[in-house]
């Protein structure tokens, strides 16, 4: 478990098994494959998490807590793009 920045507890991004048990109600055949889950983590800490560094070592990354509704979410980052 890992603790996102407003406090939440939830299950590590990393963890295939989190993301294999979705598999099971999204509706995405891909989701249920946990191969295609592996490799899904390994390009996210490959290709995506390092743009947090770049972007961070330029102040130009603003972090935005993504657990909670569409519309949660939406509020907060509208708050961030507002601020721009």
């Amino acid at each position: 478990w890992v603790t996102s920045r407003n406090g939440r507890a939830m299950k590590n991004i990393g963890n295939a098994t989190v993301l294999l048990k979705r598999g099971e109600t999204s509706g995405r055949p891909d989701d249920a494959n946990e191969v295609v889950v592996r490799n899904r983590i390994k390009i996210y800490y490959g290709e995506t998490a390092v743009l947090k560094s770049y972007y961070s070592d330029k102040n130009k990354y603003y972090g935005v807590d993504g657990v909670g509704s569409v519309e949660d979410i939406t509020v907060r980052l509208n708050a961030v793009i507002n601020t721009l």
